[in-house]
C-alpha cells in the first residue's frame, strides 16, 4: 500500500517545464520504482509506456529495474540502484551522450551508433566509451560486486573471437561478416574469421593479427579472412588462410608462418601463395580478379596487363598454379597472367608496387600488446566493467589511453586508482549472467505475471 501511495504522489509531480523537454523514447517494461528527474528538479515515476526525455536523470530503486527504448531503436535494461543520465540525444544529427553514475545496464544500440561510428558516447567516471553498433554490458562496481560474484562459477577462458584489428586506416574501409552484416571500420576495429574487407578509392588499412602477422590492403581491394586460428598449442591447429579477391596487399607473416610454413597461404583467382617466412606484395588485376568483382580504376596498374603481380621483399614465397609451383626469393618480381600459366619474371619492379602509397606493414609502428593482451579478473571492487557481445567499443581514459573491445571481450577500469584500463581474459559472469540484464529481451516480459508474484524468489534462484 505504501509503495502504491508513493507511485501516485510522484506521478502527480509534473510541471509545465516537463512539456518543454524533447521526448526521446519511452519505458517499455518496469518493475519496482524507477524515477526520472528533469533538469528543473521535477520527479516522476516511470511505468510501462511512460515517456523519457532528453536531460532525464533515471534512478532505479532497490530490487527495481526498467527497460527503456530510444527513438533510434536503442534499448537498455537498467539494473537496481542505477543512476543514469540521458545527457544528449539528437537523432537527426546521429549524436547521443549518456552517463552512468552508479549501477549498471545492458544495451543494444540502434541507428545512431550504426550510422555514425563516433556518434554514441557513454561516460562513466573518468572514461568515455564510443559505442559502435554494439550489444554490451557496463557495470560500475563498489564493494557490493565482490560478494555478488561469489554466487557465480568462474567460467573457462574461451577461444578468441577477435583474430585481428585495424591498426591503421586512411579513407573508407567496409567490413562484411560471413552473415552479411556490414560495418564501417575505424582504427582499432575488431576483425573476425569470415570477414570480407573492401577498401575505397585512395584508401588503405593496416591489419594486425594475433600471431603478430600484418597485412596492408591497398585502395580498391577486396580481401577475405577465410581462417585464422592461433591458440599456440602443441596440436598444430594454428593456421592462416586469406583470399585476395581483387586489388592488392602487402604482407608480413607472423608466428603461424614461422612455426608451420604450410599453415599460411593467400588464395587468388589465378594462383595460391605459400610462404617461407616472408614479406611480399601482391596486386591482382584483369584476368586475376574474381568474376563479379568491380575492377580497380588505377590506370598505371591496368597498363601493365592482366594477371597477378608478386614482389618479394623479405624471405621467399611459393606461387602455385594449375601448371606447377615456383619459388620466388627476395628481390624477385613476376606476373602470373592466368591460372594456366607459369609466373613470368619482370625486369624491374612496376612503379605501382615501388611507389605504393599504402605502407609496408613492417614500417608501421604497432603496439601489439595494447591490441591483444588480456589479464585475469583479480577483484570486482571499485571497478568499471564492460562486456561486448556484438559490435565494437573504444574506451578512453582522461590521459588519452584507450582500449578497443570486440565480440566476447571485456575490460576493467580501476575506479579507486583512477586509471589502469585493462582488457580481461574473459567476460565476468557477474555481467554475462546478471538476471536483471536479461530483462532487455522481450521473451523475458512474457513471464511478467509470474515475476510480479514471485519477484524476489525468482531473482534469488537465478543468481544462485
Amino acid at each position: 500500500m505504501k509503495r502504491l501511495l508513493l507511485v501516485l504522489i510522484l506521478s502527480l509531480v509534473i510541471t509545465p517545464q516537463l512539456f518543454a523537454q524533447t521526448q526521446i523514447g519511452k519505458a517499455v517494461f518496469a518493475r519496482g520504482i524507477t524515477t526520472a528527474e528533469t533538469g528543473g528538479g521535477d520527479v516522476r515515476v516511470l511505468g510501462a509506456e511512460a515517456a523519457i526525455f532528453e536531460g532525464d536523470m533515471l534512478t532505479t530503486g532497490e530490487k527495481s529495474f526498467v527497460v527503456i527504448e530510444f527513438d533510434d531503436g536503442t534499448r537498455m535494461s537498467l539494473r537496481p540502484n542505477t543512476i543514469f543520465h540521458l545527457e544528449k540525444f539528437k537523432q537527426a544529427e546521429n549524436q547521443a551522450e549518456v552517463r552512468l553514475h552508479s549501477g549498471g545496464l545492458r544495451a543494444s544500440t540502434g541507428s545512431i551508433s550504426k550510422l555514425n561510428p563516433e556518434g554514441f558516447k557513454l561516460h562513466a567516471r573518468n572514461t568515455t566509451t564510443i559505442v559502435r553498433d554494439a550489444d554490451f554490458d557496463v557495470r560500475l562496481c563498489q564493494e557490493e560486486c565482490e560478494q555478488e560474484a561469489e554466487n557465480y562459477q568462474v567460467q573457462q577462458k574461451p577461444s578468441a573471437f577477435v583474430v585481428g584489428r585495424v591498426a591503421e586506416i586512411k579513407g573508407t574501409l567496409t567490413i562484411t561478416s560471413n552473415t552479411q552484416y556490414s560495418r564501417l571500420a575505424v582504427k582499432g576495429a575488431p576483425l573476425y574469421q569470415g570477414d570480407t574487407l573492401l577498401s575505397g578509392k585512395d584508401a588503405y588499412a593496416v591489419l594486425a593479427f594475433r600471431d603478430k602477422g600484418r597485412i596492408t590492403i591497398q585502395a580498391e581491394t577486396t580481401f577475405k579472412i577465410d581462417t585464422l586460428q592461433f591458440e599456440q598449442t602443441s596440436g598444430g591447429q594454428d593456421k592462416a588462410l586469406f583470399d585476395l579477391i581483387q586489388g592488392g596487399l602487402r604482407a608480413l607473416t607472423g608466428l603461424i608462418g614461422e612455426e608451420n610454413k604450410e599453415a599460411y597461404q593467400v588464395n587468388t583467382p589465378v594462383a595460391t601463395i605459400g610462404i617461407r617466412g616472408t614479406g611480399f606484395d601482391l596486386v591482382c588485376v584483369g584476368n586475376c580478379v574474381a568474376p563479379g568483382s568491380k575492377e580497380i580504376s588505377d590506370t598505371a596498374i591496368l597498363a601493365m596487363g592482366d594477371g597477378l603481380f608478386a614482389s618479394v621483399w623479405e624471405g621467399a614465397i611459393s606461387i602455385k598454379t594449375d601448371v606447377g609451383e615456383v619459388v620466388l626469393t627476395k628481390g624477385s618480381v613476376v606476373i602470373v597472367p592466368d591460372k594456366g600459366s607459369k609466373p613470368k619474371a619482370l625486369p624491374e619492379t612496376p612503379p605501382f608496387i615501388d611507389d605504393n602509397p599504402a605502407p609496408r606493414p613492417d614500417k608501421v609502428l604497432i603496439n601489439h600488446e595494447n591490441l591483444f593482451s588480456s589479464y585475469p579478473i583479480k577483484t570486482y571492487r571499485f571497478g568499471l566493467f564492460f562486456a561486448v557481445y556484438k559490435g565494437h567499443l573504444t574506451t578512453t581514459e582522461t590521459d588519452k589511453k584507450y582500449l578497443d573491445l570486440g565480440i566476447e571481450e571485456a575490460s576493467r577500469y580501476d575506479v579507486d586508482k583512477d586509471g589502469n584500463l585493462l582488457r580481461l581474459d574473459r567476460i565476468p559472469p557477474l555481467l554475462r549472467n546478471d538476471p536483471y540484464f536479461k530483462s532487455i529481451d522481450e521473451s523475458f516480459w512474457e513471464n511478467y505475471d509470474f515475476l510480479d508474484e514471485n519477484f524476489d524468489d525468482y531473482f534469488e534462484c537465478t543468481i544462485l
